[in-house]
């Protein structure tokens, strides 16, 4: 009988080198023993999109290009000492992820320094162990991403991918300036997440200063705070940057 050869699906090509393979053992701890509730995991390496049944081999690199989780932190790896403000209890609460059945939104907010990306990961890694589908991106990213879109048609197309996760974390806002193009395409992602999933960003921004970040355009600056205060939580941090610890302890 003569063997039948299938063809492979060129988005699924394996990805060689050692720096890869460190990065792939380093996701792999995303997909440990995963409780799936939705049936798959997706995790974002980086890179790509990765569809995860619940094993950790067989990683498929997807057309996308989603910003990867950052080195993985968890919870337990937060130092709750450094900040001169923060709320634990609300925090820990969160990592029992309840916010995700009412659509909540999660917005962490202080300054530079603080651990606002680490505990937005982390909590996207808990929900990945629980089986829902996360992705991670900057404010940026998503503008650039949907610019680039919009100027060959595909803008609809692109807008999808940022609908589709169960939790959508949006890093970093506030930390460079949009123009009107960009606050738009950005109010376009938050206002179609509406009540239909969670997003949890950071920033460095109090609410009060947003309309600087959309281009001085308090008509649309309202317009997304209403919608993503709607259902939210705020976590505020204050305190030094971590990042100068050494310098500030130094006498």
């Amino acid at each position: 009988m003569e063997a039948r050869h299938e063809r492979r699906n060129p988005t699924q090509r394996t990805v060689g080198g050692a720096q890869t393979r460190r990065r792939r053992r380093q996701y792999a701890l995303l997909a440990r023993k995963p409780r799936r509730s939705n049936g798959r995991t997706w995790i974002i390496w980086p890179g790509s999109w990765t569809t995860k049944p619940g094993a950790a081999t067989n990683w498929h690199p997807a057309p996308h290009r989603g910003r990867p989780f950052p080195l993985y932190q968890d919870l337990d790896q937060f130092d709750w000492t450094w900040p001169k403000k923060i709320n634990r209890a609300q925090v820990q609460n969160l990592f029992r992820l309840a916010f995700l059945k009412d659509k909540t939104n999660v917005i962490f907010l202080g300054g530079v320094g603080l651990g606002k990306t680490h505990l937005a990961s982390a909590l996207a890694h808990e929900a990945c162990l629980r089986g829902h589908a996360v992705l991670f991106t900057t404010a940026v990213d998503i503008i650039n991403t949907l610019t680039a879109a919009q100027t060959v048609g595909r803008l609809k197309h692109e807008l999808k991918r940022y609908l589709k996760p169960t939790i959508l974390v949006v890093d970093e806002l506030g930390y460079l300036p949009i123009d009107k193009t960009g606050a738009d395409l950005l109010f376009q992602v938050i206002s179609q997440r509406y009540e239909q999933g969670s997003i949890v960003l950071t920033t460095n921004q109090p609410y009060k200063h947003w309309p600087k970040i959309f281009n001085n355009d308090s008509t649309l600056t309202s317009a997304v705070l209403d919608r993503l205060l709607h259902h939210a939580e705020t976590v505020v941090i204050e305190g030094k940057s971590y990042r100068m610890k050494d310098q500030i302890e130094t006498p």
